[in-house]
């Protein structure tokens, strides 16, 4: 989950080096109060279940990606579901102006 908050905190410093930013169980709303934000597509999954942060702070409110799946905090790295779409959003072209 951390790492989701530097990924985005990179995004943001270096948008030359990262083309997409997903995250998982990541409450990165709690970090960006006032942060512009990113220049690239991002994904943000979350799970209601969380049980370790509050889901709603792992929602992106950008108009972003954000993509619910069950589970728990430390379940989504074993989650075929969020293994399948982290898979798919990496695989995708981007094209945006930088």
């Amino acid at each position: 989950s951390l790492g989701g908050v530097l990924a985005r905190s990179l995004g943001r410093e270096r948008p030359d080096l990262v083309r997409r930013v997903v995250t998982m169980a990541s409450p990165f709303r709690t970090y960006e109060r006032g942060a512009e934000p990113l220049a690239m597509p991002s994904t943000a999954i979350y799970t209601r279940g969380d049980g370790i942060v509050d889901w709603r702070t792992c929602v992106d409110v950008e108009g972003r990606e954000s993509v619910e799946v069950p589970g728990s905090h430390c379940g989504l790295g074993h989650n075929p579901l969020a293994a399948k779409i982290v898979i798919e959003r990496l695989a995708q072209e981007v094209s945006w102006s930088r």
